[in-house]
């Protein structure tokens, strides 16, 4: 969008607006820088240029220090993560999805990334001021995640989100496609190091069955535990392999003699239990609690679970899952 605007101001201005230059940066996103007096024809001339975003006090705009124009027009920013790649996930640093895990959507031209993100969208930042009055809270506290349904937009604000083509809409300024938001950040904004995700949202983004992540090895989420030399099955080869190291998103397991170590997605990885097996339960609703394996399948198993009655010998059963790798073997 800058880049549109620089060329639609630099082919539209006329000598009564003073505007001398227009320029941007890829490494700012955001934001145009004009040379000019920022008299009131040019004022009314921004307002009537697209992309240019303005509240009720007017445009917004800030003066930049004489002492820092050589610096904007000489900067070279060398900036953090410009190795990104479609199909990278990356952790956000800032703002109302501080800490959530993203997937790389696109490498934009101006420098930046589109994630796709599980949208934090409460009730009120659905709307924007042109559809509603309501006051937005002052919280610090992020919205809990949740996919986007055009529906419930519907039916709570009775305004009609635009669908652009089968499950993709936008609605107050946003793009969602398969419930999950599409939202840009500057490079500085992200990072590629210690990815992790938690199992809900590992659960929200498979149930949002978005056709790109379909094939994405997923990071691991903080409540899977793997430990060296735990033996695992390999998903869909149905195989027996050994955990030799463990990473954000691939382990190396060995095979053995005929194939030695290769690289498999922790997505694809199910522990190895077997009756009798005594497991603890290290994340979700069962956290914390034990017992012995007396079955299940690929990515559910059932427990006997012990409980504290007057009977030391009282089990109960419990069925667990699907996030079969939320264990440790005792």
């Amino acid at each position: 969008m800058e880049h549109e605007l620089v060329f639609f101001l630099m082919q539209t201005a006329v000598p009564r607006h003073q505007l001398r230059s227009a320029f941007m940066r890829n490494s700012v996103h955001g934001w145009v820088y004009l040379e000019t007096t920022m008299n009131k024809d040019l004022v009314q001339h921004l307002l009537l240029s697209p992309g240019v975003v303005r509240r009720n006090a007017g445009i917004i705009r800030e003066q930049l220090d004489f002492a820092d124009w050589t610096k904007v027009l000489s900067q070279h920013h060398s900036a953090p993560n410009s190795n990104l790649a479609v199909g990278d996930w990356v952790r956000v640093l800032k703002g109302t999805y501080k800490g959530d895990v993203g997937y790389v959507a696109a490498v934009e031209i101006w420098g930046g990334v589109s994630l796709l993100l599980v949208p934090r969208l409460p009730a009120s930042s659905y709307l924007d001021s042109s559809l509603s009055k309501r006051k937005r809270s002052r919280s610090t506290t992020p919205p809990e995640p949740n996919l986007f349904n055009p529906l419930v937009a519907k039916r709570d604000f009775d305004v009609d989100p635009v669908q652009l083509e089968p499950y993709v809409y936008r609605f107050n300024g946003y793009k969602f496609e398969f419930g999950l938001i599409l939202k840009p950040f500057d490079l500085r904004s992200v990072s590629s190091m210690s990815v992790y995700i938690s199992a809900q949202m590992l659960f929200l983004y498979r149930s949002a069955d978005h056709p790109v992540l379909a094939a994405s090895p997923f990071p691991r989420p903080l409540e899977w535990h793997f430990a060296e030399d735990e033996m695992v099955w390999v998903r869909h080869s149905r195989r027996r392999c050994r955990i030799k190291a463990a990473g954000n998103i691939f382990a190396e397991v060995d095979f053995g003699m005929e194939e030695g170590l290769v690289r498999v997605p922790f997505s694809d990885l199910l522990k190895a239990f077997h009756p009798g097996d005594f497991v603890e339960v290290m994340g979700g609703p069962f956290q914390g609690q034990s017992g012995w394996v007396e079955g299940g399948s690929d990515d559910i198993i059932h427990i006997a679970v012990e409980i504290r009655s007057d009977d030391p010998t009282e089990v109960r059963d419990v069925k667990v899952g699907p996030f079969f790798n939320s264990w440790h073997l005792n």
